[in-house]
């Protein structure tokens, strides 16, 4: 199963991100889960791929070509795909990827989740979305997108295509859920 995990690429977060992210990538090597993710080596996406190659898992890397330096990329990776920019990172990785993971981000974090989400509740993928909710991290967004759906914006169906878990061991437990419905 090929993860793609989203998440900060700072390196200016407080530590208990970085354990539970590296905790999940080791999680994810363990139980033969591939890493995709946007190919840095800083914050949260460096983090997973650490954690991932720690357990000798696979690590698919996609990043922009102008991202492509030392002291941007993850260099321990299985496989690199470089593209022409963020969407077509976004894209590559929206069809490659079986599931996908968010852990905590800023804005580009944000905008790929939410373009996992749409691109499932509208039909083009039926691919589950997990935020991974470190520290209540996602507390409030997870209100939103519930009040969202109180208000009829967000159909019961919707409701199907994102879960949320507090620890990585429940993230893992439900990737390999065969029984969910997204």
């Amino acid at each position: 199963m090929k993860v793609c995990v989203f998440g900060a690429s700072s390196d200016d977060i407080r530590d208990v991100y970085v354990r539970e992210t590296e905790h999940l990538g080791e999680l994810m090597g363990q139980n033969d889960m591939d890493l995709v993710f946007g190919g840095g080596q800083h914050g949260l996406m460096g983090a997973a791929a650490r954690g991932v190659r720690r357990s000798n898992g696979r690590v698919i890397s996609i990043s922009p070509f102008i991202f492509n330096e030392d002291d941007i990329l993850f260099h321990d990776f299985s496989e690199l795909y470089l593209t022409r920019d963020l969407i077509e990172r976004k894209q590559l990785m929206l069809e490659i990827s079986d599931s996908f993971v968010a852990v905590p981000g800023g804005i580009g974090t944000i905008d790929e989740l939410f373009e996992v989400y749409a691109q499932s509740h509208l039909g083009y993928y039926r691919k589950p979305l997990i935020l991974f909710n470190i520290n209540g991290y996602f507390d409030m967004l997870w209100q939103f997108v519930c009040e969202s759906h109180e208000e009829g914006f967000i159909s019961d169906d919707g409701m199907l295509h994102c879960r949320m878990a507090d620890s990585a061991e429940e993230v893992i437990r439900l990737l390999k859920d065969k029984n969910l419905t997204w």
